[in-house]
């Protein structure tokens, strides 16, 4: 699946390309600390993963965690028990992104997946997307009622969590503080088909519109299409 990038086509540019990474401090929906990973070549900026731990990694731990000496930066870390991994690799006038998640006990170096390639002024995703991109609170409103809904991550399988309440939504900075004003309804495991596009949630459906930066959720409740975008 090709992502547009947002700078020119650097199809016929020579000079080597770098990468840098970014590690975007948040919460996540259970309260724990989590980081969005971004990566940004030129002027295109895109959204790799989100991690419970990230900081730069520096060149003398990389044989220690599998990482090529070539490779342009790296970031990662350890929580919970587990340890991710992100460096950006040359590949002539491309580069390629790897990761990789290992227990922080194990003794084998961590086994590395290519997730995206950026190559003539793009990205390209090469993993199928799955439920675990969809991780977050989204909101959204009807006429007379506020909705939101979180997607987070437990042990390893993932919960759902429907709120609703009569009024306007509050600002999205203030949602952790008025959750005691919605009604909770927990929901059965997500479970997200790609190539479909489409979000089961229990005895709700939807359509998903995902992006790297952004995604929306339009779930069908008791007959009404309610719209829920990510925050931030």
């Amino acid at each position: 699946m090709a992502l547009p990038g947002c700078g020119p086509d650097q199809a016929g540019d020579t000079a080597p390309l770098a990468a840098t990474f970014t590690c975007d401090a948040a919460v996540g929906p259970s309260g724990a600390p989590a980081f969005a990973v971004y990566t940004t070549v030129a002027e295109s900026k895109l959204k790799l993963l989100d991690v419970p731990a990230c900081a730069p990694l520096p060149t003398e731990v990389y044989a220690g965690l599998g990482i090529p000496t070539q490779a342009i930066a790296a970031v990662g870390g350890s929580a919970g028990g587990e340890g991710h991994y992100l460096y950006a690799l040359p590949d002539g006038a491309a580069i390629d992104y790897f990761y990789a998640r290992r227990a922080e006990q194990a003794a084998a170096l961590p086994r590395y997946e290519r997730i995206v390639r950026y190559e003539a002024g793009r990205f390209a995703l090469l993993r199928p997307v799955s439920a675990y991109d969809m991780l977050g609170w989204y909101m959204g409103a009807s006429a007379d009622s506020a909705y939101a809904l979180a997607i987070q991550a437990i042990g390893s399988g993932l919960e759902a969590r429907f709120y609703a309440r009569a009024g306007a939504p509050p600002e999205a900075t203030a949602l952790p503080q008025e959750l005691s004003s919605f009604q909770e309804e927990r929901l059965p495991a997500p479970t997200f088909h790609f190539y479909e596009q489409s979000l089961a949630l229990g005895p709700y459906a939807g359509r998903v519109n995902w992006r790297q930066d952004s995604c929306v959720i339009a779930l069908v409740r008791a007959g009404a299409t309610i719209e829920l975008k990510a925050l931030k």
